[in-house]
């Protein structure tokens, strides 16, 4: 266990693009001898907005996050898939984690590092969290992951998808990732979006028409529901929420606020890796 929270910035051979470095953050509180969960945020805006401070409230919910989790945050060319748009690049992403945790862990024994790096890069499950136009690279890492062999466990660990304010338009692309990766494998995968229906190109209708098509008898939530939710999450639990919140404040603000850890905090820490 890490004495303080580690953030740095590492750069990945197969990150979106190799040039922008990756921030990896794992909490003080993160125990190597539990299982733990790999929580992949993108930012998913253009390079003419700030998108550093949603990585730095998407670090700075970790704390708040009672799940064991380490945060990978890769930095994209505004909303471009980059290396994720190829069938292995999310793979190739996750498999290099291997390398890149181990010499973060300066606290542990070098057993133990590389220990923590193998889960991460083999056996981890994973929770992918998409922050507007990232609907983009999110929906390029399920189509991938669904092109996969038969026999390959990455798509096995995808345990949670959460869309903040990312299905925010009635664009057909970014429902079809959603629609077929959970008609394939939903019955393993928790969904929750969160979106303002006055975002963009009409996220209301882009929302009910991707919660339509996957539950067509489930409303659209108020968030002041979002305590009455099942903890932990049972597989396959879908749930929608309409918010007031500012696009730009949702990551943060959600409601719920901090969106990102009380998604996590409804997730049991998982160890192995379904075999069907």
């Amino acid at each position: 266990m890490p004495a303080a929270a580690i953030t740095q910035d590492l750069h990945f051979q197969h990150a979106p693009n190799p040039a922008h470095p990756v921030a990896v953050h794992i909490p003080a509180a993160f125990d190597q001898t539990r299982p733990f969960l790999l929580c992949v945020f993108m930012h998913g805006l253009t390079t003419t907005v700030p998108f550093e401070a949603h990585i730095q409230a998407a670090i700075g919910q970790m704390a708040a996050a009672t799940t064991n989790t380490i945060l990978v945050a890769p930095r994209f060319d505004g909303n471009a898939e980059g290396a994720f748009a190829a069938t292995m690049g999310f793979s190739a992403f996750v498999a290099e984690l291997a390398q890149k945790l181990p010499p973060l862990l300066i606290g542990l024994s070098p057993a133990d590092a590389q220990a923590v790096g193998t889960a991460a890069a083999e056996k981890a499950r994973i929770v992918l969290v998409a922050f507007s136009g990232s609907w983009r690279p999110c929906a390029a890492i399920l189509d991938g992951l669904r092109q996969l062999p038969a026999g390959a466990t990455l798509p096995k660990r995808l345990v949670a998808i959460e869309l903040l304010d990312s299905v925010y338009g009635d664009i057909p692309r970014s429902r079809r990732a959603v629609i077929a990766w959970m008609t394939a494998r939903g019955g393993d995968t928790v969904l929750i979006s969160l979106f303002n229906p006055t975002t963009g190109l009409h996220a209301k209708a882009g929302n009910t028409k991707l919660l339509a098509a996957l539950r067509p008898h489930d409303p659209v939530h108020d968030p002041s529901t979002w305590p009455t939710l099942a903890n932990p999450l049972s597989a396959g639990s879908i749930a929608f929420f309409a918010v007031s919140t500012d696009h730009l404040d949702i990551p943060a603000d959600g409601p719920p606020a901090h969106p990102i850890a009380s998604l996590l905090n409804r997730l049991a820490d998982r160890t192995a890796i379904p075999t069907s």
